[in-house]
């Protein structure tokens, strides 16, 4: 438990870091490379969890009811095939409740009746972790995970892709993003989202973030779980979406989370917690256009 305290007040932290307290944490001066959140699981008892969890999602379905409190619990060990070969996305790992309990701090103060968007909602961690009150809408892409989400969480989803199911939002309308972005180049035939402003964008995370800034109200906050390439690749065909994210928002501050992060769903992956801002409205205005 104290592991989990040192990340909270890491994370509570980006509120109120200097901006060379926060460069220390993403130079890696602060080292929880030992922190581990969860139980470890190793592939054979995911495969197992997985397998009675959609096995129970049928016979659910085919009685026409809703799980018991029982039940949603073993519905909810689901932690998709991320790294397990199986016929889903490979990519496919889900937030821990504690890494997502503590994102939901780093908006600040939430008004009783904000609307905020999970984009790439997976099982609903971040539905389950939410503050009290706050009206939380769901989009996500996996038909498996939209469907046990929906069994365990009541709240709002629309299953899909981001890039069409955003536009059931009216840009400038929501009151904070929270979500897992996932991660991807976009293939040979580029985003299913054609608008002007998104050409030459080559990699899924660029555009979720991108797109994100124009659902936000100005002044508002989104906080990303991000690859940590989104930050460190240098690559020049990548780098537009750093100019146009920039014009859009400010970086308020982010944290490197340890490879170990996700070792209870067998992962090795290095992800970032980043908090972006969109700029005030004559400001985006000036620079956005």
């Amino acid at each position: 438990m104290q592991k989990i305290a040192e990340l909270h007040t890491i994370l509570t932290g980006l509120l109120s870091a200097s901006t060379s307290d926060l460069q220390k944490i993403l130079d890696g001066d602060k080292s929880y490379d030992d922190l581990t959140i969860g139980e470890k699981q190793n592939a054979s008892k995911r495969k197992k969890d997985n397998t009675a969890a959609l096995a129970l999602m049928e016979a659910i379905k085919s009685e026409k009811r809703k799980p018991t409190e029982a039940e949603k619990e073993i519905l909810a060990k689901y932690t998709g095939e991320g790294g397990l070969g199986g016929i889903g996305s490979d990519d496919e790992y889900f937030t821990s409740p504690y890494i997502a309990k503590d994102a939901w701090g780093l908006f600040g103060k939430l008004d009783e009746d904000a609307v905020i968007l999970d984009p790439s909602a997976g099982m609903g961690i971040f539905a389950q972790t939410r503050p009290e009150g706050i009206d939380l809408r769901q989009i996500e892409l996996s038909d498996k995970s939209a469907e046990l989400n929906s069994a365990i969480t009541d709240v709002p989803m629309l299953h899909g892709s981001f890039e069409k199911r955003s536009y059931e939002f009216e840009d400038n309308s929501l009151d904070g993003i929270i979500t897992n972005v996932p991660f991807d180049d976009v293939g040979p035939e580029g985003l299913a989202d054609k608008s002007p402003q998104f050409d030459g964008i080559r990699r899924i995370e660029h555009y979720f973030l991108l797109r994100s800034m124009e659902l936000l109200k100005y002044g508002k906050r989104g906080v990303f779980i991000v690859p940590t390439g989104v930050l460190d690749n240098k690559s020049n065909k990548l780098q537009g979406y750093k100019k146009k994210l920039l014009q859009m928002a400010s970086f308020i501050g982010g944290v490197r989370l340890p490879n170990k992060i996700f070792s209870h769903t067998g992962a090795d992956v290095a992800v970032d917690i980043l908090v972006f801002e969109k700029h005030r409205e004559d400001a985006y205005k000036a620079l956005h256009g």
